[in-house]
């Protein structure tokens, strides 16, 4: 018997939990297909594809326009977000100088962060 199609939260981080453990028949959201979570359930074919971006606060660093610019400054990420696999690289090139992680809803927090100097 077909079940009614219902909005269960927020939790990105529990998406693929709730698929394994049937809490929920399938997931509609924007994520990274990695090896890892292909190995543990089955992705549609790709119909969009971003990159990865960064917002920085232009008055407390106009002079970021690159990649290397970003020398010296902190990273505000989500909890599990592949962006963390960016950072990571980032920092252990040297090109950041840390990470602070944010709950998956925290994203409005981050942005907030970025008018402030939350350098220390």
């Amino acid at each position: 018997m077909p079940r009614p199609v219902a909005y269960v939260g927020d939790d990105f981080n529990g998406i693929f939990d709730a698929l394994a453990d049937r809490t929920c028949d399938a997931v509609i959201s924007g994520t990274t297909i990695t090896p890892e979570r292909s190995s543990l359930i089955l992705f549609s074919q790709p119909y969009l594809e971003f990159d990865q971006g960064v917002a920085v606060n232009r008055r407390l660093s106009p002079n970021v326009a690159l990649t290397a610019d970003l020398r010296g400054l902190t990273a505000g990420i989500q909890i599990g977000n592949t962006s963390d696999v960016v950072a990571k690289r980032l920092l252990s090139q040297g090109v950041i100088a840390g990470i602070y992680y944010y709950p998956y809803n925290g994203v409005t927090a981050a942005l907030d962060d970025l008018t402030e100097d939350v350098s220390g």
